[in-house]
């Protein structure tokens, strides 16, 4: 059942262009770090309303780059000059809004740079995306590849301070006012509506902390948030921790995210099972008599069903494995069956659900692995037609 010599010799291929790849934008990454004096820079190119790119901020009186500071993630954080490292605290992607005002977001803490009146000295700081107009920032050039950013709400420009924190000033054209930008290449950065999106803290909001945490979209735009070891909001103290004493609540739970795609964890709902064998709704996977837990894993809607590949087991040891198939039956709730295909269940050698992927052939294709040294698995594939989603075909490396 493992894939044959050639999808080998094809992944080892695709590993070496990803290499070569890496490589280039490796040399690219190098020669920006050269970059201190914004005759140099790439300068704004972010024509079009919706336009973004990722730049280092160069301020002219002295070379040095915007940053924020000590690596900051929370709201408030300031801002400083500082030697350009390549670091993502001193990348920022630049956002057209429309009007000549812009975001700026920053690639490290995934906030954006607001205006804020701290007793009568305006400063620079991040803060949260709130769509405000302390974080619009009318970005003008002003001389050869030099801009300056005036806040919409503060009429007050970025203006160095080194080595203080950057402030907020008055333009009057004096060099730490003006800034270069200089395009650096696209890469990852915190996505602080998602991180936040986890930082459930209330007792109301049902899972707090949890294990796993894939999501499965359903055709009504809602997206299903599966987690294992799960804490309740029950457990949590006034200060929004978990009760180090406490255990967690249950062994498996899932959530469920409205078709908004809103990130307020508020608007994200604990889903229920209509059919608990032990009186914990919130348990949606049962867990199985002689067994310790449930842990779910990936899954796919099917018509109007969704099956999720999950694990049974005790202690760390896994003792089967089934597919669960949920059917709807309120906006937050769900009938639970599970279901043993022949193949899937029955033994432990090999894990399903690394994946499923709907080819749109009438077939739903889905991917296991098997631990063939502690760092390393074999791939294995196998596929279900969408009409009878308990029947497994399994890929022996040429059928």
């Amino acid at each position: 059942m493992n894939r044959n010599l050639l999808l080998y010799f094809s992944a080892f291929a695709a590993v070496l262009a990803v290499g070569c790849s890496k490589s280039e934008k490796t040399e690219v990454s190098q020669q920006q770090l050269k970059v201190t004096g914004i005759d140099r820079t790439t300068g704004l190119a972010l024509a079009n309303v919706g336009d973004y790119g990722n730049y280092q901020l160069i301020n002219a009186a002295d070379g040095l780059s915007a940053e924020v500071s000590n690596l900051s993630l929370a709201n408030g954080g300031a801002s400083d000059l500082a030697t350009y490292s390549g670091i993502a605290h001193q990348q920022y992607r630049i956002t057209n809004m429309g009007n000549g005002y812009f975001t700026i977001m920053n690639l490290g803490s995934g906030k954006y740079a607001e205006s804020f009146n701290n007793n009568g000295q305006y400063q620079l700081i991040q803060s949260s995306a709130d769509s405000s107009a302390d974080q619009l920032w009318l970005i003008s050039p002003v001389a050869g590849k030099g801009y300056n950013a005036v806040n919409k709400a503060s009429g007050l420009a970025i203006t160095g301070n080194t080595p203080n924190a950057l402030l907020l000033q008055t333009f009057t054209g004096a060099t730490s006012q003006i800034w270069g930008y200089n395009e650096v290449p696209p890469t990852g950065y915190r996505d602080d509506a998602v991180v936040n999106f986890f930082h459930r803290t209330l007792t109301s909001q049902g899972s707090v902390a949890f294990d796993q945490g894939n999501s499965i979209p359903l055709s009504n735009g809602e997206e299903l948030w599966i987690a294992e070891d799960s804490f309740d909001g029950s457990e949590l103290l006034p200060d929004g921790n978990i009760h180090c004493g406490y255990f967690i609540e249950y062994r498996n739970s899932m959530l469920i995210q409205p078709a908004s795609h809103s990130w307020n964890p508020n608007l994200t709902n604990n889903v229920l099972t209509v059919n608990s064998t032990d009186g914990r709704p919130k348990q949606v996977f049962n867990i199985q008599p002689n067994t310790q837990w449930t842990w779910p894993g990936q899954g796919i809607q099917v018509g109007n069903k969704v099956y999720v590949a999950a694990g049974e087991g005790n202690g760390l040891g896994s003792t089967n494995q089934a597919i669960y198939e949920l059917s709807f039956a309120g906006p937050d709730a769900v009938s639970v069956q599970r279901d043993t295909p022949a193949g899937v269940s029955g033994q432990t050698t090999i894990g399903w659900g690394s994946g499923f992927v709907n080819g749109n052939d009438g077939y739903v294709y889905v991917f296991g692995s098997k631990g063939v040294y502690f760092n390393a698995s074999s791939i294995y594939v196998a596929r279900f037609a969408t009409s009878d989603p308990l029947t497994w075909f399994f890929w022996n490396g040429t059928t």
